[in-house]
């Protein structure tokens, strides 16, 4: 028989085992799903880490770029972002309650998200008005360590703003012919003519602002043709971006790296 020292070693060394068991599931967990986990223990959702309340609506929305970030290597465009959003308490005028977030990077380069209500005046409109791109600028996240903040664990953020006038164009793929190259895709008697653009099966493909042979396709430099308007298009490079009206504005989280890529639209009423 088994003494009963023995069999409290075997049983104290198989609790050991499974909260180490555990321990590593969840480190492994937090790798795989790339969330920070937030003061509570519990991992948090992008709105959560952007500090994005359910019944808040975005009123303001500013980016300008920020020139401070580590030039080390060649990375796309980094911004400061920042935004207010309010709610409408029962009883009360609009906007009664409101709150700020900015995303500013620290000294490592990482993003935070940043709850800047306490920076602001408690009147909406002078909120909105202190927000402005030159306020902004010079907010730096090295004088935030007492605000609320969380790490968003993304590399980059690509800003895109709605814009109901780009057009979207279809365009020659790679063989560079309208359709299946040698086709008659729409059966008029003509082979690799531009109204085969689009063709079932073909290499041809869509090309919105600010992607690849975008601006060629603009220009008339390929064989191509519009097919919609509507699309979300980069900030003009270097310029700052201040949205107040009703807009959209899309944050894409490392838009290159499909396992940590991660999207959110922040709609202006």
């Amino acid at each position: 028989m088994i003494s009963t020292n023995r069999l409290l070693v075997l049983l104290v060394t198989l609790i050991v085992v499974a909260a180490a068991g555990r321990l590593w599931s969840l480190a492994r967990y937090q790798r795989t799903t790339d969330l920070r986990f937030d003061g509570s223990g519990s991992p948090g959702d992008l709105r959560q880490l952007l500090f994005l309340d359910p019944d808040h609506r975005v009123d303001h929305f500013v980016a300008v770029p920020d020139p401070t970030r580590p030039s080390g290597e060649l990375r796309p465009l980094s911004y400061k972002l920042a935004w207010i959003t309010s709610r409408d308490a029962a009883g009360k005028r609009p906007g009664s309650s409101f709150r700020g977030t900015a995303i500013l990077r620290n000294a490592s380069d990482d993003p935070f998200a940043v709850d800047i209500t306490s920076l602001l005046p408690d009147s909406l409109d002078e909120a909105i008005a202190t927000l402005t791109p030159n306020w902004l600028e010079n907010l730096h996240f090295s004088s935030m360590a007492k605000l609320p903040a969380h790490s968003l664990g993304q590399t980059e953020i690509r800003l895109g703003i709605w814009d109901d006038d780009a057009w979207v164009y279809i365009t020659a793929g790679p063989d560079g012919a309208p359709g299946i190259a040698g086709h008659d895709d729409n059966g008029n008697g003509a082979i690799d003519d531009p109204s085969e653009l689009g063709a079932t099966g073909s290499d041809d493909f869509a090309v919105a602002p600010g992607q690849p042979g975008y601006e060629a396709a603009k220009q008339g430099q390929t064989i191509s043709r519009p097919i919609s308007r509507g699309a979300v298009v980069p900030p003009a490079m270097g310029q700052p971006v201040v949205l107040t009206g009703p807009s959209e504005a899309w944050l894409d989280f490392d838009p290159d790296d499909s396992s940590r890529h991660r999207q959110i639209m922040l709609r202006l009423r």
